[in-house]
């Protein structure tokens, strides 16, 4: 089973083309890891399931793991930072606390 852990989020406000509202408390998205993006840009992109405890807010504390099993478990070390994408939209940085 896929380790889940907690990271922190930071929402692209609508106005700079972030999301027109903000997402349902569990939802699954591509998130590119930054510790990937220039090594292997192939392999930086990852599915990751979020449950928040609440409704999201401009800045957000989630559950997070990977959508397989698969996934670089490295990757969810606290520290490790990412983006969230709609399509080709960044809508939020995150970076795992615990």
């Amino acid at each position: 089973m896929s380790s889940r852990v907690h990271a922190k989020f930071i929402w692209v406000p609508k106005e700079q083309g972030g999301r027109e509202s903000l997402p349902p408390v569990s939802f699954v998205t591509p998130a590119r890891f930054e510790k990937y993006k220039d090594l292997r840009p192939d392999n930086a992109w990852w599915s990751l399931r979020f449950d928040f405890s609440d409704t999201p807010e401009d800045f957000s504390v989630a559950e997070i793991s990977f959508l397989v099993e698969e996934g670089p478990q490295e990757l969810l070390q606290p520290g490790s930072k990412f983006d969230i994408f709609d399509g080709s939209r960044l809508v939020a940085s995150g970076e795992v606390i615990d």
